[in-house]
C-alpha cells in the first residue's frame, strides 16, 4: 500500500515537473515591471541584477520551454527587458556624469555605479560617463593653483597641474578598464576626450 502511494506521488510529481516546464517562471513574467520600478526609483544595483537575472536565464539550460506560446512570451520578456536595460544603461551613464567628484562620497559612487555599467556589458558608454566626469577634476585642480605675479610662472604651474591630473585620469581609466581594453572604441574614447581637452 505504503509502495503504490510512494510511485503516485512520484507519477504527480512528474507530471508537475513536465507541466513547468511549458510555464514562464512567475519572476520572469515579473520583471518588466520589476525593472521598470527600480529605474523610476534609481535604484541601480537592484536593476542591473534583474537584468542580469533574465539575461542568464535566456542563455541557460533552464529556458528549454515547449510550448510554443510561453516560448514566445519568454522572447518577447526577453526583448522587453533588454530594452529596459539600455534605458537603465544611458541612465546611470548620465547619473555618473551628473555626481560631483567628491572624495568623501562622490568619486566612490561614480566608480559603484562604473562598475555596475561595466557589469551590463556597455563598455563604451562606461568609457564615455568616466572621461566627461574626469572634468571635473581637471577643472578642480586647475582651479587650485595659485595666481603669481608672474605670468610665465603662473602657466607653467598650470600646464604641469594639467597634465598631471590628465595622467591620473589616464592611470584611472587604464586599471578601471584593464579587462577591456582591447574592446573597439574603449580606448578611442579617452583619447578622444583628451584630444579635446588639450585642443580646448
Amino acid at each position: 500500500f505504503s509502495e503504490g502511494n510512494d510511485n503516485n506521488n512520484n507519477e504527480s510529481a512528474a507530471a508537475s515537473s513536465i507541466a513547468n516546464k511549458d510555464v514562464v517562471p512567475k519572476w520572469l513574467r515579473n520583471s518588466p515591471e520589476q525593472l521598470t520600478r527600480f529605474l523610476l526609483e534609481r535604484n541601480f544595483t537592484a536593476a542591473v541584477a534583474e537584468g542580469l537575472k533574465v539575461r542568464t536565464y535566456k542563455e541557460s539550460s533552464e529556458n528549454n520551454i515547449d510550448d510554443a506560446k510561453e516560448r514566445a512570451n519568454v522572447v518577447r520578456i526577453c526583448i522587453t527587458v533588454d530594452e529596459l536595460g539600455l534605458v537603465v544603461a544611458y541612465t546611470l551613464m548620465h547619473s555618473i556624469v551628473e555626481l560631483p567628484n567628491s572624495p568623501i562620497w562622490g568619486g566612490a559612487e561614480q566608480r559603484r555605479r562604473l562598475k555596475l555599467l561595466i557589469s551590463l556589458g556597455y563598455y563604451d558608454l562606461a568609457a564615455e560617463a568616466f572621461s566627461n566626469a574626469s572634468n571635473d577634476i581637471i577643472l578642480a585642480v586647475l582651479n587650485d593653483v595659485e595666481v603669481s605675479g608672474d605670468t610665465q610662472t603662473y602657466i607653467m604651474d598650470l600646464s604641469k597641474a594639467f597634465f598631471a591630473s590628465l595622467q591620473t585620469v589616464t592611470v584611472n581609466f587604464v586599471t578601471l578598464f584593464a579587462d577591456y581594453i582591447d574592446i573597439p572604441g574603449v580606448m578611442s574614447i579617452l583619447v578622444s576626450w583628451a584630444h579635446n581637452l588639450v585642443a580646448g
